[in-house]
């Protein structure tokens, strides 16, 4: 054999011997996982244990389908205490007022010893389901808002006068590997003459990253039938997507960025979108004004600048967020940009936006 064959020969059994040690890795890491899985049906996590949570009768193998009488879901409730220290750093506005009730319904764990939570949230007379991850001492990391699951509701359109439509809508989160996740969401208009006059369906593919946070992928929208004219939810549903971002804001505020450059007064979603700009401020308006203090040649400016101007945010609100930024420089533009804007109503949250499917 030749130098140039021998070459050849050692640079393909190299090549192949990488790749076998690749198929290995994902090999051990799937054996880990079901491992994992195992254990967890046996033992339950260890720092839900430490809390006196047993979750074993929950733990997730690859898939999480709460389908069916949503009664009759297994669920493990959680008291005051339990609830305020899982939950802790969830950012959702309504639960601050502090009334609300979680149960745990599933429980999956993933690479490198996090561990993926669902829980059922109660809010006022606002349920859904909420997603967290947590690290092996129980520390949440992220999280995401997965919306209403399986609910029927009445749509906000009577036709004819005569029947009224409903809406319902359907998830289910599957597993793909052993740090990624893939939230489908269905939500379908009902005639009760007629039947499903259209479907839109939703594919939110999620990676957990090393650190822990969650990246989101929209991969895959696909709608049967079509939307009437004057279909409140004609239209919506790139609005609905910016409710499944993580609280991390992982692409989220490029996002917002993009949709306020296309979306102006005069579009038909504008309030629908001004409705979702509010409600991010109201989570992440920190990381809101780090974005446009980041990036002079921003959209959202001006848009931001119109919901304070319509009074949709409390001062009070405002004036405590940017008091709690901690970077010297965003706090200068925030305190700068808002003096510009004039003066921001105190007034109360005016209701803004069509009613819409969570």
């Amino acid at each position: 054999m030749n130098n140039k064959s021998a070459i050849t020969t050692l640079l393909a059994i190299l090549l192949l011997a990488g790749v076998l040690q690749g198929c290995k890795k994902e090999g051990d890491a799937s054996t880990n996982l079901q491992e994992a899985v195992a254990q967890a049906k046996e033992g339950g996590i260890p720092f839900l244990n430490d809390l006196g949570i047993d979750v074993k009768n929950v733990i997730a193998d690859s898939v999480i389908d709460l389908s069916g009488d949503w009664d009759s879901i297994p669920r493990i409730e959680l008291n005051d205490t339990l609830a305020a220290t899982l939950l802790k750093d969830v950012r959702v506005a309504e639960m601050k007022a502090d009334l609300f009730e979680a149960s745990i319904v599933a429980v999956r764990p993933l690479a490198e010893d996090k561990t993926l939570i669902a829980f059922e949230l109660f809010v006022g007379d606002i349920d859904g389901v909420l997603m967290a991850i947590y690290d092996r001492q129980g520390k949440m990391l992220d999280a995401i808002n997965a919306g209403t699951w399986n609910k029927t509701l009445p749509y906000s359109m009577v036709e004819d006068g005569t029947e009224e439509d409903v809406l319902k809508d359907s998830a289910i989160c599957r597993f793909t590997s052993d740090r990624e996740f893939v939230l489908n969401r269905s939500v379908c208009r009902v005639s009760s003459k007629n039947g499903v006059k259209w479907r839109m369906t939703r594919d939110y593919n999620y990676t957990v990253t090393d650190n822990g946070m969650l990246s989101l992928e929209v991969k895959h929208k696909k709608m049967n039938g079509k939307f009437d004219e004057d279909d409140p939810q004609k239209g919506i549903f790139d609005i609905t997507d910016l409710q499944r971002y993580p609280q991390s804001c992982n692409g989220l505020m490029e996002r917002l960025d993009t949709m306020a450059s296309q979306i102006g007064p005069t579009n038909e979603v504008y309030m629908d979108f001004i409705d979702q700009l509010t409600r991010i401020f109201q989570t992440n308006g920190q990381e809101l004004f780090a974005y446009m203090s980041g990036k002079e040649q921003n959209h959202l400016r001006a848009t931001f600048k119109a919901v304070l101007a319509e009074g949709f945010l409390l001062r009070e609100d405002l004036d405590a967020t940017i008091g709690a930024i901690k970077d010297p420089a965003i706090k200068k533009y925030a305190e700068s940009e808002v003096k510009k804007w004039g003066k921001v109503p105190h007034a109360p949250i005016m209701p803004v936006g069509k009613k819409q499917k969570d």
